[in-house]
């Protein structure tokens, strides 16, 4: 390899050195990644709180998705630093105006997922 640009194989490398540095100073200093499924239950349908959570939770930079369940709940999958989604969780426990949340519950998912980048909303299940 001559001068000039590096191949890009050295720019992965280097991406990758960077992208693990910056994963290992976030841990380092608590920011934990997250995934939480969390259940919302009560009036929880037909008030607005899909749009209300997919907002909520890209202002708070989240991964995940949320959907309505048949059984009347409403289901999320919240992805991010372990602080931020603790905030998205007790903004639950609000919900928008409309809403009235009765339980909220939450199961942290230990298992490696592959959660797309960003947040959306899902075909009810």
């Amino acid at each position: 390899m001559g001068r000039g640009r590096p191949s890009d194989r050295a720019c992965v490398t280097r991406r990758s050195t960077v992208y693990c540095a910056q994963e290992f100073v976030r841990e380092s200093m608590g920011f934990h990644r997250r995934i939480a499924r969390v259940r919302v239950f009560g009036r929880v349908q037909g008030v607005g709180f899909r749009a209300w959570t997919e907002e909520q939770a890209a202002e708070l930079g989240l991964d995940g998705w949320v959907r309505n369940r048949r059984d009347g709940s409403l289901e999320a999958l919240f992805v991010g630093p372990a602080a931020v989604v603790e905030e998205m969780i007790r903004r639950c426990h609000r919900g928008p105006r409309l809403a009235r949340v009765e339980r909220v519950a939450v199961e942290d998912v230990e298992e490696k997922l592959d959660v797309p980048a960003g947040f959306r909303t899902l075909p009810t299940l």
